[in-house]
């Protein structure tokens, strides 16, 4: 393949191949994943590693950094979910959404889940739950136009944490599908069914939501697109060691001191 070729490919829509620099992120996500998941594996700790009082650098980094992780999965998720809609129809993306989603949700349940705890079926809900269930919303979210959806996005990155004050007791015989939704922690399920929510539905549908927008900056030319990914991703970036510097938003239990999962699934109960 001539020089001229392989530039031309590069530049090239979502729809004519892979996008090389979104398959280097999400390895480089998978790396940092696995630190984290090192550390959890192989120590012991009886504190959160972000816990202040008892933390030293290199381990409080360890998990710090792991931060980027389950929000680039969704929203790089969305990405992918724009460009497998640039080469099908809205019925196909719908159908295939939905589809992937359901068995994301199964696996979560049975091979993951079990992996994860030796407990048969149930597991927990953790990322591959909220990215099945993400897909099965996306399915009718696809449907808005991308402005809409965009801006819907947004707000619910933006303000979800304001419905922290609502207590899942305020929801009576279906608290459970609120902490599903919107709480961590330890939930009781109808049938007297023990679950843990590790991940809740919100925000991150909102972030495969806006993943899935950011997906049209492909198709802008590559000069423009360039100078917006920098902007974005430098803007981020600050925002986000802003905002974790001055914890007003962010692991709210951990700066009261460090909550374990076990304590957090008592808790929520």
């Amino acid at each position: 393949m001539s020089s001229t070729q392989r530039n031309s490919q590069s530049t090239a829509g979502p729809g004519l191949g892979r996008i090389a620099s979104v398959d280097i992120v999400r390895g480089l996500i998978m790396v940092i994943m696995a630190i984290d998941h090192c550390r959890d594996f192989f120590s012991n700790l009886p504190f959160e590693p972000e816990d202040l009082a008892h933390t030293y650098y290199a381990l409080f980094f360890t998990r710090w950094i792991t931060h980027f992780c389950a929000p680039l999965f969704f929203f790089l998720a969305g990405t992918g979910v724009f460009f497998y809609g640039q080469r099908h129809t809205p019925a196909e993306l719908s159908r295939f959404l939905w589809t992937r989603g359901f068995w994301l949700v199964v696996l979560e349940f049975t091979v993951v889940g079990t992996s994860w705890t030796f407990l048969f079926p149930w597991g927990f809900f953790g990322v591959i739950w909220a990215l099945g269930a993400s897909m099965i919303l996306m399915a009718l979210f696809v449907r808005l136009p991308v402005r809409w959806l965009a801006t819907l996005s947004v707000l619910v990155i933006a303000t979800h944490d304001l419905f922290d004050r609502v207590s899942p007791r305020q929801f009576g015989s279906v608290a459970w599908l609120w902490k599903i939704v919107h709480v961590r922690g330890g939930i009781l399920l109808p049938f007297h069914i023990r679950q843990f929510v590790l991940f809740p539905l919100v925000p991150l549908v909102g972030v495969m939501a806006a993943g899935y927008c950011f997906g049209t900056l492909y198709l802008l030319d590559e000069p423009r697109r360039r100078k917006l990914l920098w902007q974005l991703g430098l803007g981020m970036i600050a925002a986000f060691c802003l905002l974790r510097v001055t914890n007003i938003y962010g692991n709210p239990a951990v700066a009261m001191g460090g909550v374990s999962q076990g304590s957090a699934y008592s808790s929520q109960e």
